[in-house]
């Protein structure tokens, strides 16, 4: 079917939209009459009245797609539009004016209903396009004023009350509230939100009140960048589709070729002229490869769309396509599979010492520093009620733990390295050993030259995981493995959890990409699962790299074939689905394009074929195809409302 980039009433500056719908609707109805009652006339021996009227209909409905032919055939291209044209203008020739002018109505028709169906699919991306706000509140001075979106620079505060979209990128630096971050991420719950965390441009502020510094211009948005990316991958074409594209370049001359040995050559030897070229302007029509062409960038459209809604983004056709194919996911294990946050599990409390004490002992070291477990043992001693003594003479020791003064007393917290040459109670010794060997990290708590108790913490599974990976499998994925930088202790752990086949440990980032050729060369097309941050070079190296949290990370969003724009690993068995479906659906449109020609030629051998059919088969079919890639926008398969988040979960002993 023709493309609408020409059409005059299609540019956004001239006419709106709806009133070229109701010209387009209006001009279909007027050619329909005029072919009726040119009909009625011819049957009523009032030839010349019914040709004009028949004339008048075919150049009502056919001006568009004429204009378009005519500039096409000039140009050397013979498009679909040159193929009508030429069958148009024949057919009265050979006295066939009802069914020139028959044609044209019918092409009308068919292109009026795919621009239609079409519609959903543009509205997808608008949706998002217009979530943007154009305006902006901000604090000058005392004053607050409005200033555009896209004058917004690092560093100015804008506010943001309840129901306001955010214009920016910006970081909270005054109040507290609950955002709605749908359109970014896909999160279906609000995120709540207080000073210092990230407030994306296009959420929405559904309670209290923010003051947000930006951080990008409007402009360098994840907002911004993810529309780009859409409207990228909405371009770029998938394999499928660059195959019927070459194709139909080779496709169409062929076939003229084939109409005019067909007019010319039988009548030559004697046959009659007017069935000959009859067929032949059959030939032509029937022979268009609109259907065809379309059954391909339909699907992908519609599904890209669909995708995006759910706060995933597929850069493009191909990645789609290897989406739909993968059945080997490699997963990195901190931030990906994990949350990458140290939870305290268990304290180890020595012969005649409480777990209390030992809690606030080291909560009272461990309070000024910073590293994830100190910050995990304050976490857990503040949820309890216990509040730390005051110390003195902190002292860090990287890569081994920290020192300090506590109430008089020299203590420390860390590893056993850190503990060199102290006395460590044998109860305290086993369950040390015991825990570090089903994969927790354990740091030692003492004073005064004596381990007094331990600390045994864990990473935490990312909300969802279990569900996610037990999906993953129940699709068919039929080899879930682990990359992981981590020891194998901890990482056996999580994949004994997750139920993964196989884990490779303490890889560096190189080792990394090394074990995705190998996972490639064992089992094929490789998906690699990271942050988008320290995997990248694995990423990269994977037939398709996701990245997980994009929203978050700039890099994950240049770098990845797919981002989940939030943090639910439970998008990414959605993607899958999306990708099989948009599979399943390009196979059936090709499959419909191509049996629908292949039945209208057999007609057309036949001698069974009206010009009228050949149109039908062609438009109708088009319209069939759309529809069908627009089923790909809906819900069901994969693309339902996120869930409630499940409760936290931490890693099981064994």
């Amino acid at each position: 079917m023709a493309h609408h980039d020409s059409c005059p009433h299609c540019t956004a500056g001239d006419h709106p939209r709806e009133r070229h719908e109701r010209l387009t609707g209006g001009r279909i109805g007027l050619a329909a009459l005029l072919l009726i009652g040119g009909w009625l006339l011819e049957t009523r021996g009032l030839a010349l009245p019914g040709r004009m009227s028949l004339a008048a209909s075919l150049l009502v409905s056919g001006w568009p797609v004429i204009g378009r032919g005519l500039r096409g055939m000039a140009r050397g291209s013979f498009g679909i539009e040159g193929l009508v044209t030429l069958a148009a203008a024949a057919a009265p020739f050979i006295g066939e004016w009802v069914e020139a002018a028959l044609v044209m109505l019918l092409f009308a028709v068919g292109e009026g209903l795919e621009e239609l169906v079409s519609e959903r699919n543009r509205r997808s991306l608008e949706t998002l396009l217009d979530s943007a706000p154009r305006l902006a509140r901000v604090r000058r001075g005392t004053d607050v004023v409005e200033v555009p979106a896209e004058d917004l620079a690092p560093g100015d505060v804008f506010l943001l009350r309840p129901g306001d979209r955010a214009p920016a990128d910006g970081r909270a630096v005054a109040g507290s509230s609950a955002l709605d971050e749908a359109a970014i991420t896909g999160e279906a719950f609000p995120v709540a939100k207080a000073v210092g965390d990230t407030v994306y441009a296009g959420s929405i502020n559904r309670e209290g009140f923010l003051e947000v510094e930006v951080t990008h211009p409007a402009a360098e948005s994840t907002f911004s960048r993810m529309i780009r990316l859409v409207e990228e991958a909405q371009e770029a074409r998938a394999p499928s589709q660059r195959l019927v594209d070459r194709f139909a370049r080779y496709y169409t001359p062929a076939v003229i070729a084939a109409a005019a040995t067909m007019a010319l050559v039988p009548p030559l030897t004697g046959a009659p002229w007017h069935p000959w070229i009859y067929r032949a302007l059959a030939l032509l029509l029937v022979s268009c490869p609109c259907a065809l062409v379309i059954s391909t960038p339909t699907a992908i459209v519609a599904a890209i769309s669909a995708a995006a809604r759910r706060g995933i983004l597929i850069k493009g056709g191909a990645h789609l396509e290897t989406l739909g194919r993968l059945r080997v996911l490699a997963f990195d294990k901190t931030g990906t599979l994990t949350l990458g946050s140290p939870r305290l599990v268990e304290v180890i409390a020595a012969p005649g010492r409480s777990e209390g004490e030992i809690l606030a002992l080291a909560a009272a070291v461990e309070s000024a520093s910073e590293h994830p477990i100190a910050r995990a043992v304050v976490r857990e001693a503040g949820r309890l009620g216990i509040d730390p003594s005051p110390v003195e003479d902190f002292h860090a020791v990287p890569g081994l733990g920290a020192r300090a003064r506590v109430q008089g007393r020299e203590c420390q917290v860390g590893n056993a390295r850190l503990f060199a040459g102290w006395e460590v109670p044998e109860v305290v010794a086993r369950r040390v050993a015991a825990l570090q060997a089903s994969g927790h990290t354990v740091v030692l708590v003492g004073c005064g030259g004596v381990v007094l108790g331990g600390l045994a913490v864990a990473d935490t599974l990312r909300p969802g995981a279990r569900e996610a990976v037990a999906r993953l499998r129940k699709m068919g994925i039929g080899h879930l493995a682990m990359l992981t930088g981590d020891h194998l202790a901890p990482a056996r752990v999580v994949a004994r959890d997750l139920a993964l086949d196989s884990v490779h440990h303490e890889l560096l980032p190189e080792q990394k990409v090394q074990a995705v050729r190998n996972l490639s060369t064992r089992y094929g097309e490789v998906g690699m699962v990271g942050d988008g941050v320290n995997d990248t070079a694995a990423l990269a190296a994977a037939s398709l790299g996701v990245a997980m949290g994009a929203a978050g990370t700039e890099a994950a969003l240049e770098t990845a074939d797919v981002a989940l724009m939030g943090d639910d690993l439970g998008a990414l068995p959605v993607a899958v689905a999306v990708g099989r479906r948009a599979l399943h659906v390009i196979r059936q449109n090709v499959a419909l394009a191509v049996g629908v020609k292949l039945l209208a030629l057999a007609l057309l051998g036949l001698g069974q074929l009206d010009l009228w059919m050949a149109v039908l088969s062609d438009s109708g079919t088009a319209v069939l195809v759309t529809l069908n890639s627009m089923r790909l926008l809906r819900s069901p398969g994969g693309l339902r409302p996120a869930p409630a988040p499940p409760r936290q979960e931490t890693l099981s002993l064994p």
